[in-house]
């Protein structure tokens, strides 16, 4: 996050204690390697029936979307978060075609993001995550790598108790000359357990 942060800092003209050296030398997390990807679903979800009442079922799929950042400035100025929002869309296992609503707060201080990803199924069910993670990677001038852990608290219809966990891996181009816009692309990989 921290290129971002950059980035988003140069842009934003904030002040060079909110950009200090300090933070852009911080650590971030998760570091973890992608790992190769299932199959994704047919785009009727034709998996999604044969899944219910499962246990430490894979969950793997792609997709792309658009994303933005904005300072939270006020309350604090120089900020010391900014909010990310955005949406993608894609293909998964025991979700089928699904859209997905995202907002992470990004603690500039500590490098550190948190938020939540509401993955809409292909029937209309939702599945509901929250998020914790980090950059684990930049190449200049405007590519950012990004993983993040997103731990299932359930949802609607067949995700009613669901539980699990997935890391969403993500790179993102980011648009300086239109704001903070970001191009977003990545892979989701993990288990659901789906309640009986």
């Amino acid at each position: 996050m921290k290129s971002i942060v950059t980035g988003l800092c140069l842009f934003a003209a904030v002040s060079a204690a909110a950009c200090s050296e300090s933070f852009l030398n911080s650590p971030t997390s998760p570091t973890t390697t992608p790992t190769a990807l299932g199959q994704t679903p047919p785009a009727d979800g034709s998996t999604q029936t044969q899944s219910q009442h499962g246990t430490s079922l894979p969950l793997r799929g792609t997709f792309s979307g658009h994303s933005a950042a904005v300072f939270n400035c006020p309350p604090t100025c120089p900020p010391s978060s900014f909010t990310s929002s955005g949406t993608y869309e894609g293909a998964a296992a025991h979700l089928g075609r699904f859209s997905a609503a995202f907002v992470d707060v990004v603690d500039i201080a500590s490098a550190t993001a948190t938020g939540t990803i509401d993955f809409t199924a292909a029937n209309g069910d939702v599945l509901r995550t929250t998020t914790a993670g980090g950059q684990d990677g930049f190449t200049p001038p405007n590519i950012s790598s990004v993983s993040t852990l997103a731990t299932i608290t359930g949802g609607t219809g067949r995700f009613a108790g669901a539980t699990g966990t997935l890391t969403v891996r993500f790179t993102q181009m980011i648009d300086f000359a239109n704001g903070t816009r970001e191009v977003v692309s990545g892979s989701i990989d993990g288990v659901i357990n789906l309640s009986s």
